[in-house]
């Protein structure tokens, strides 16, 4: 099936791509999401999402008065289940729901389960995205403003994020959670370990910055042999962590302004005096050589970390 923009389309209850079946929305799409909504790809089944840089494809909620404009919670969230296959999303908005992106374990499939690009996802009351023990491939991404992580990695997998912003400052109450959680482990119903591999969990030119302490967390449980492999190269991060560890922790910054405009407002492109200017590895930077804004991160030295090139 395609969707176009000549409507909008209304997603009410549990919404499912069949197996064997894909759904494409084509640029300026636009998807409301009643309350409690769930679009799930089922195995085999792919979410392919196709926007273009000035004609996103826009999913939030159905409440259209300005007070919900970004408003989280509106909505459940997108479910990318085990055995779906080759899930892409390019120059997308999503916003104001429960989770952003719940993408599951991997099938037979050798390719990530999700490819995420040029996209912004924020006012999520649990999480931005959402991995379990899943592949998934970002660049270009703006995850912001949600009320527990804009990235939870957890139960193992293999990850890879470059010249993404993970920028937590939710301000609707108190939040003790990081912005990204990294883990291989977690409890069964009987509170028994469960561990998985954490395969690679690989940042590249990113920015992990947030309104606490320590927006990053590494959580570990590698009794049995089990891996836990990550790694931060020309990052800007607000952590507490120990990052003395270079092969783990390479040519990073630590606990400095970013220097975003106007968090509230979601605006974290990068002031002339920010801390992520001309940090960025230049290799990493010329496979993405536009930015989230369709600007050249190449024309000025080195790049920036972070989506965006600062102009």
């Amino acid at each position: 099936e395609v969707w176009t923009n000549d409507k909008p389309h209304l997603v009410f209850g549990l919404a499912i791509i069949p197996q064997n079946c894909a759904l494409t929305m084509q640029p300026g799409t636009r998807v409301h999401m009643h309350k409690g909504a769930v679009l799930a790809a089922d195995s085999n089944a792919t979410l392919n999402i196709q926007g273009a840089f000035g004609n996103e494809v826009t999913i939030q909620g159905d409440r259209l008065e300005m007070v919900y404009r970004e408003e989280p919670g509106q909505w459940g969230y997108i479910w990318l289940s085990a055995n779906s296959v080759n899930n892409a999303v390019n120059w997308a908005i999503v916003k104001n729901g429960t989770i952003g992106f719940l993408v599951d374990s991997v099938g037979a499939s050798p390719n990530p389960t999700l490819n995420i690009a040029n996209s912004k996802v924020r006012n999520m009351t649990l999480a931005g995205i959402f991995g379990r023990d899943s592949h998934i491939r970002g660049n270009n991404l703006v995850v912001n403003n949600c009320a527990q992580y804009c990235a939870a990695l957890a139960y193992g997998g293999t990850y890879a994020f470059t010249h993404c912003t993970f920028a937590n400052y939710w301000s609707i109450d108190n939040r003790s959670d990081p912005g990204v959680i990294i883990t291989n482990w977690y409890e069964d119903a009987n509170g028994n370990p469960v561990r998985r591999d954490l395969d690679s969990a690989h940042f590249v030119n990113c920015i992990i910055a947030g309104a606490i302490d320590n927006e990053l967390d590494l959580d570990s449980n590698t009794t049995g042999g089990f891996t836990f492999n990550y790694k931060f190269s020309n990052c800007l991060i607000r952590t507490t962590l120990n990052t003395g560890n270079t092969s783990r922790f390479f040519a990073n910054v630590y606990n400095a302004n970013p220097g975003f405009p106007n968090t509230a407002d979601n605006n974290f492109t990068l002031v002339p005096g920010s801390a992520a200017r001309n940090i960025g590895d230049a290799v990493a930077g010329s496979i993405y050589p536009f930015d989230i804004a369709n600007q050249n991160r190449l024309l000025n030295g080195l790049p920036d970390a972070g989506a965006y090139e600062g102009q």
